[in-house]
């Protein structure tokens, strides 16, 4: 912004009078965003994890027990998209409902870990997604030279290389018009549930039996690596509702169109069913995979080869890591059906990383709209209609958060539950606020038109309240269980870090704009213009 410019000589305290956004999302769009969002990548990982890192859970029942808590938080994003339809998500929610300082916290919080998803799921293409599929097809193949370019990608010039070529084009879909934008996450998530449809059918045909003689023929033995693996994969309600943390990975993130409210064709009609639409059809596709798995593969297996081969231990006799895709391609013996498993995972991690690119941008964009930072990042382009400033910030920060993960420490690596622990601070703070806004700011709760009770109380509150003993819970795991590595020195460091940027944001921004007589206060009386 510039120096001296007071409020009134734009119109009002924000920037402009209009958001600029575009309004260009439908329904079966909120859907398609949502569901990359909650993302196959974390579903195929969560197959091999659950039974590796909590032996005695049934995958199957912890997913229907996560799908219906999340019923809570979803309805609650839901019900604030509803009430406040604006670009910005957690910032407009918190700052709204309990003031600036801590709407800013939650939102450069949470800014902050997704930009750290974005560079982490960008590195997963060449370490996991693109060897992953040359190994496959390699192995099936017996081809040597597709095993070496499997190798290869694990090499840090080259995984820098095609991990900073997808932060790139994934800046250039994310800045095309709204619509260009959407049609590329859906084809993306097209071919992503290409892979999860194989990966049922080829299971579908063929049995535990199908796939003993498949690991045989590739150059293992079945009995022998669940031997070595040594797990005890008896039924356990304790590992299975700890194992709730691992499919809350997946089914936790179906929000994404809540962090878009000013871009959506009717915010009424897709605000909540987008989200729970999103998560029945999620929760369903995870259940039949699972359930398929389990019988066909055998959860001891899994685990015990997941194990294996994160120890680098030789009873693991396979040159690709353990992952649902190669044990499908292996057991289809396949090189066709191979191909498009890669093809799929490569699509699931980008179609992923879209809808996590907007959640960031539009954050910047609502917290410049509110003045918090310069004026400039909530500028649209004339042609697209995106906020091009507030993307290339975005991508900047995430070629910063991938050479640490390249090139610095391998700890920066081991950091993928501690994001979702960073983010649950801010589920949670919005949690607070939902539970506060009907008795804190009538005068917003009330314009909403939402009148329902439960129990006497705004059914705002009650599914707040809900919302946040279940993020608690899953906070609590992610803390206290070593197995995932949430709590891991390196993650605390990061988590520190992030939570001392995010407090200081808000003094910061106060006293500059204090300086060039600004009132920020201001912001938080209403909602920011459509």
């Amino acid at each position: 912004m510039e120096s001296g410019t007071a409020p009134q000589e734009q119109g009002g305290f924000f920037t402009r009078q209009s958001s600029g956004l575009v309004r260009g999302i439908s329904l079966s769009s909120a859907v398609i965003l949502n569901l990359s969002f909650i993302g196959i990548v974390q579903a195929v990982l969560a197959v091999t994890l659950i039974p590796s890192s909590f032996p005695g859970a049934s995958p199957v029942v912890a997913v229907v027990i996560t799908a219906v808590a999340m019923l809570a938080p979803y309805f609650m994003y839901g019900l604030f998209t509803r009430l406040m339809p604006r670009s910005g998500g957690d910032y407009v929610f918190v700052s709204r409902s309990l003031g600036p300082w801590l709407g800013l916290a939650a939102s450069v919080n949470v800014t902050l870990w997704y930009v750290a998803a974005i560079a982490y799921l960008t590195f997963l293409i060449p370490t996991a997604a693109l060897p992953t599929a040359l190994g496959s097809i390699g192995v099936i193949a017996d081809s040597q030279t597709l095993l070496d370019w499997s190798a290869d990608l694990l090499k840090d010039g080259w995984t820098f290389l095609f991990a900073g070529l997808a932060v790139i084009l994934l800046f250039v879909s994310a800045s095309l018009k709204l619509t260009w934008t959407l049609r590329i996450t859906r084809t993306l998530f097209a071919l992503a549930a290409l892979g999860v449809l194989l990966c049922i059918v080829v299971m579908l045909f063929n049995g535990r039996g199908d796939f003993r003689d498949a690991v045989t023929a590739f150059g293992g033995n079945y009995d022998d690596i669940i031997s070595a693996g040594a797990l005890d994969t008896g039924f356990n309600l304790g590992d299975t509702l700890l194992a709730t943390t691992l499919a809350f990975f997946s089914l936790g993130f179906g929000i994404a169109t809540a962090y878009t409210g000013g871009e959506l064709r009717s915010s009424q009609q897709t605000a909540v069913r987008g989200m729970v639409y999103a998560l029945g059809i999620a929760a369903l596709a995870m259940v039949v995979t699972f359930a398929l798995a389990s019988s066909v593969i055998g959860n001891d297996f899994l685990g015990s080869a997941t194990v294996l081969a994160a120890a680098g231990d030789e009873a693991y006799p396979f040159g690709v890591g353990s992952n649902l895709f190669f044990f499908v391609a292996m057991l289809s013996d396949s090189t066709i059906i191979a191909a498009l498993l890669g093809v799929a995972f490569v699509a699931a991690a980008a179609a992923l990383c879209i809808p996590v690119f907007l959640i960031a941008s539009r954050s910047i964009f609502a917290w410049s709209f509110d003045r918090l930072v310069p004026d400039g990042l909530s500028k649209v382009n004339p042609q697209t209609r995106s906020p091009l400033r507030a993307n290339t910030l975005v991508v900047v920060v995430a070629f910063a958060y991938l050479a640490l993960m390249v090139f610095g420490s391998a700890d920066f690596t081991t950091i993928l539950f501690t994001q979702v622990l960073g983010l649950l601070g801010t589920f949670m703070l919005v949690s607070l606020a939902g539970a506060v806004l009907p008795f804190r700011r009538p005068d917003l709760y009330e314009a909403g038109g939402d009148t329902r009770r439960v129990l006497g109380l705004p059914v705002l509150t009650v599914v707040s309240a809900i919302a946040f003993a279940i993020y608690a819970f899953f906070t609590i795991v992610l803390a206290t269980e070593d197995v995932l590595a949430a709590n891991s020195s390196v993650g605390i460091k990061a988590l520190i870090v992030i939570a001392v940027v995010s407090l200081i944001a808000y003094p910061l921004s106060y006293f500059v704009n204090r300086s060039r007589g600004v009132d920020l206060s201001l912001a938080n009386r209403t909602l920011p213009p459509e």
